[in-house]
């Protein structure tokens, strides 16, 4: 799909790609046998650019249209998707953007895009994941400050971040839409307490924290834009990130599909190539079919963000349809390797772990159907 292509988008593509492949891919395994990230490696994306992806130029960003942006996630995904964090973060940087005050701008996004903030997102409560307005974390003004508590778990990096933008109740329930507001926090603010990481199938060393907030009192100047606005610019930022968790269940099937491909060229059963046995043609069609069309779907949600349409419903299909086919595309590349697709050396075995989270995070694959038919009854 190069031909499509500005030569400018071809630039920001190779330019994580050879990122990836000098930086990142020969550390996997480290990383993942430690369950460790190191801080260096977001100083290092940071240094090139990334931590400013959807940051204004005048503050040090470089920011990238959305279609650049899926291209750049694409070849994240094929390598290591838990870099991801690298979107979460960019995911701050982008509500800062578009929503703080212009004091707040100037102080907060040269020290995100240039690497000396590494930022998280707090939103998902023990009793409250898909549905938001059933998060009981608040935030009361006394004596002229805020006063937050309340617990929020699955937080990316939350114990290696600096700072936590967290979502929380300030208004009555009854409020609805209006109840929430966003803070921006310091990790080692008196009250934030991270006491422990969770232990899971896939994504290692990117921790997954429970986040408690104690009575952890911060300025007027933490409140992010206004008072009330949190659901609106929350469900603002998640649209657009939604693309990028498409965009790296993509890359990550390309990257199955071109090992299964190889596989099936060099090994021998039964006196030939199992690539010239149908039942293995079959698949490998499939999957290319497949991400064909994830492709495409993702590129198109992507396409309309640049060009300012109504694009919810179709960013909620780029993530779940990327996503599902991730997938199926990393099962059946496992099969088509058989006994070695799971060994960890075929790194397919991992892809397929990975795709598994990809349906899960930034709102359940289920969630997004609903939304979707939502969209379509007008509901």
């Amino acid at each position: 799909m190069d031909g499509d292509l500005t030569g400018e988008q071809v630039a920001v593509r190779d330019a994580m790609r050879a990122f990836m492949q000098r930086e990142v891919a020969p550390n996997i395994d480290e990383w993942e046998e430690k369950e460790h990230l190191p801080r260096d490696i977001f100083t290092k994306l940071a240094r090139a650019g990334y931590a400013g992806i959807e940051g204004p130029p005048e503050f040090g960003g470089i920011g990238l249209d959305h279609f650049s942006q899926s291209l750049l996630f694409e070849e994240l995904g094929r390598v290591y998707r838990p870099l991801s964090f690298i979107s979460v973060h960019n995911m701050v940087v982008s509500l800062i953007a578009h929503y703080a005050r212009p004091e707040q701008r100037a102080n907060w996004l040269p020290k995100l895009i240039g690497g000396d903030w590494w930022a998280v997102f707090a939103l998902t409560e023990p009793g409250a994941g898909s549905d938001v307005l059933a998060g009981t974390a608040n935030a009361v003004f006394k004596n002229g400050r805020w006063v937050l508590n309340g617990t929020k778990v699955f937080i990316s990096n939350a114990d290696r971040a600096d700072v936590i933008a967290v979502a929380v109740r300030t208004e009555d329930r009854d409020a609805g839409k209006r109840s929430r507001s966003v803070f921006l926090v310091d990790r080692t603010t008196p009250g934030v307490q991270i006491p422990r990481w969770e232990k899971k199938m896939s994504y290692s060393a990117h921790h997954t924290c429970q986040v408690d907030f104690v009575d952890c009192a911060v300025d007027e100047s933490r409140l992010v834009g206004n008072r009330g606005d949190g659901m609106m610019m929350m469900l603002s930022t998640l649209n657009r990130s939604r693309v990028n968790v498409g965009s790296m269940a993509v890359g990550a099937a390309e990257a199955c599909l071109e090992i299964a491909t190889n596989y099936a060229r060099e090994r021998k059963q039964f006196g030939q190539r199992i690539g010239e046995f149908q039942a293995i043609q079959l698949k490998l069609a499939e999957m290319a079919i497949r991400i064909r069309a994830a492709k495409l779907l993702v590129h198109d949600a992507a396409r309309r963000l640049d060009q300012g349409l109504p694009s919810r419903a179709e960013c909620s299909m780029a993530k779940v349809f990327g996503t599902d086919v991730s997938m199926y595309v990393a099962g059946e590349a496992v099969q088509i390797l058989g006994g070695y697709g799971i060994l960890r050396d075929y790194k397919v075995e991992r892809h397929f772990r990975e795709g598994k989270v990809g349906q899960i995070v930034e709102g359940t694959n289920e969630i997004h159907r609903l939304q979707i038919a939502r969209h379509m009854l007008g509901l």
